[in-house]
């Protein structure tokens, strides 16, 4: 961690040890509405770690606190000598945390009930993936591709923490290895993985809603679920008849209720639907006003976006007022407190 540091964080702390014995108060905030408050239980963790026995003072608001535009969410007094190093440290962990989180919680938003299911790894750095995965816990997702929170610390030493689900599917490459039949594929599938919930993958030939029925055909009740990733590019076989305009291309509303019509009128209405591939609040929120029934939306490259940026100030030294033009000191009765 300490090599990420900017040099300049570090020439202010040797300036500090050589020329101030005074304490200092540093601020943290944001500048955007409604942001979802995440990376706070990591700072303490590595604050507590790293300034054991220093003197510092935290005040904070709780992981999942709904921040409005320049409210403090944390506040540090100490010595500057000890906290120098680290604003740079924390307005990463804020920005990217709380970013994301939030993300989580549009999406939540838009769907209206809908399960979300986080498919951002492809997006995302793998070292990265554990400490997001939580903060689209805070935001409020409890469906994950990736296994990673369930043995995350963060996760583990939350108070009340809900129940999350392990979704599983089936890449393209999948299909691709079986000369790009689905159905031999989930055959395979249900042989190698009978107690997983089978969640067939059904765009690899364009064929959404033959496939599904097929699939059906042959599994019947053990088709839990399929999965619809069609390229935004992309007519499905199924539309032929329609013109080639935007509004049937990829994962569209006409296609999704054929699919979920031809479902339905062969007795596969319990067979979930479950969609993939550029999802956005935005988009989300479409399927949901026009009432298109879906079971699941898979969001990936949106979720992992950073869109909010926190900054942390001097705002007092000692028990003067102080900061550079600009800023000041912001009193929030709601943060509470600890000593490290």
């Amino acid at each position: 961690m300490q090599r990420a540091i900017s040099s300049y964080f570090w020439d202010a702390q040797l300036l500090a040890r050589r020329y101030s014995d005074e304490e200092v108060t540093m601020q943290f905030f944001q500048r955007e509405k409604d942001v979802v408050l995440s990376g706070i239980n990591e700072i303490i963790q590595l604050l507590d770690k790293e300034l054991k026995a220093k003197q510092i003072t935290l005040k904070y608001l709780e992981e999942g606190s709904i921040v409005p535009p320049l409210e403090v969410v944390l506040e540090l007094r100490g010595k500057y000598e000890y906290l120098s190093i680290y604003e740079g440290i924390i307005d990463g962990i804020l920005s990217r945390s709380s970013s994301l989180a939030t993300n989580a919680r549009r999406c939540i938003e838009a769907s209206k009930g809908t399960e979300i299911i986080c498919m951002s790894d492809r997006s995302d750095h793998y070292r990265n993936i554990e400490g997001d995965c939580f903060s689209y816990y805070i935001g409020g997702i409890r469906s994950f591709s990736s296994p990673i929170l369930l043995d995350s610390e963060l996760y583990r030493q939350l108070p009340n923490r809900e129940e999350i689900k392990v979704y599983h599917s089936l890449p393209h490459g999948s299909i691709q290895v079986f000369r790009g039949n689905t159905l031999e594929t989930m055959k395979a599938y249900r042989e190698t993985f009978p107690n997983i919930d089978m969640v067939a993958l059904v765009d690899f030939n364009n064929d959404v809603i033959g496939e599904s029925l097929a699939l059906y055909k042959e599994f019947g009740e053990h088709l839990k679920g399929v999965r619809v990733d069609t390229h935004n590019d992309l007519k499905d076989k199924s539309l032929s008849d329609y013109p080639d305009e935007e509004e049937y291309l990829g994962v569209n509303a006409t296609l999704i209720r054929k699919l979920r019509e031809k479902l339905d009128a062969i007795g596969a209405s319990n067979v979930k639907i479950y969609l993939s591939s550029g999802f956005t609040p935005t988009k989300i929120r479409e399927f949901v006003n026009e009432g298109v029934k879906v079971d699941g939306f898979g969001v990936g490259a949106y979720l992992s976006k950073v869109s909010v940026f926190f900054t942390g100030d001097l705002v007092r030294i000692g028990d003067e007022n102080l900061a550079k033009a600009g800023r000041c000191y912001r009193e929030n009765p709601k943060l509470r407190g600890l000593t490290i």
